[in-house]
């Protein structure tokens, strides 16, 4: 099956078995929670052919890092494709983002929110420009700006933010483009900085199209290491011990399968 970020999951090995069964994540909720499967079919002299078919898998509960590692420890792993199905759910599970709280991205001009908790993609096409990378700000039509990159048709002076384009707010009666903001406002679990993209310094302010700088959070002493200041260290130090053990699984699964075209793209996956 095809993972949320686009990542192809192999849970049965090539065999002579014409069936297999597993337990499949959910699908991406911008996409009506549609998960696409596939089978590759080989005959004796090695030719192929693949079949595919989407299928609904909605969201279930949500699963603790204590239940994700139980799902990989090696002693309930009888087969190498035991292995590959829980680690490829586990993965998919653990690489989950949240995407609940992300604005409605096609108004923005913006791909669906994939990588970044709440938080929409790239802007959708070279047609438009904005913040590089993911971003909630608004991405604008290229030729509504000129070969300076300045947008070509702007409001001078305003008397309030409203009579400004967007990615750009009132500021002593002059629009101005607008400071970037850090997503979900680091979970109020830190605060949001500007820095310089090269250096790393601290920065005053940082504006939406200035690729020379960036918003990220800086987050309280208990929620460091997470990049929203979301998770906890308590649950950072679980969630380093399942990917220990996801790749101690693909050492084993490494060890135990032949090495062919097929199993090795499995294994990078």
């Amino acid at each position: 099956y095809v993972s949320k970020s686009g990542v192809s999951i192999v849970f049965q090995s090539k065999s002579l078995r014409s069936f297999g069964n597993t337990v499949l994540p959910s699908g991406a909720d911008s996409n009506n929670f549609t998960l696409s499967c596939f089978v590759n079919v080989f005959d004796s002299l090695g030719a192929n052919s693949t079949g595919a078919a989407s299928i609904i898998v909605t969201q279930g509960q949500p699963v603790t890092s204590e239940k994700l590692f139980s799902m990989i420890s090696s002693g309930g792993l009888s087969s190498v494709d035991d292995i590959k199905q829980a680690n490829g759910l586990v993965t998919t599970i653990l690489n989950n983002v949240n995407c609940s709280l992300a604005p409605n991205c096609s108004m923005l001009h913006r791909s669906p929110c994939v990588q970044s908790m709440h938080t929409c993609g790239s802007c959708e096409s070279n047609a438009y420009i904005g913040d590089d990378g993911d971003s909630n700000s608004e991405c604008i039509l290229r030729s509504q700006y000129n070969n300076n990159n300045q947008l070509s048709r702007r409001v001078i002076s305003c008397a309030s933010s409203n009579e400004c384009f967007a990615n750009t707010q009132c500021e002593n009666f002059i629009c101005v483009a607008s400071l970037k903001k850090c997503s979900m406002d680091c979970s109020g679990h830190g605060k949001c900085v500007f820095v310089n993209t090269d250096s790393g310094l601290d920065l005053s302010e940082c504006r939406v199209g200035d690729s020379r700088c960036s918003a990220l959070c800086r987050c309280d002493v208990d929620y460091l290491g997470s990049t929203l200041c979301n998770i906890n260290s308590t649950e950072l130090l679980k969630r380093k011990d399942i990917r220990s053990q996801l790749l101690s699984n693909l050492v084993l699964l490494t060890n135990s399968e032949y090495p062919d075209r097929e199993a090795v793209g499995g294994w990078i996956n």
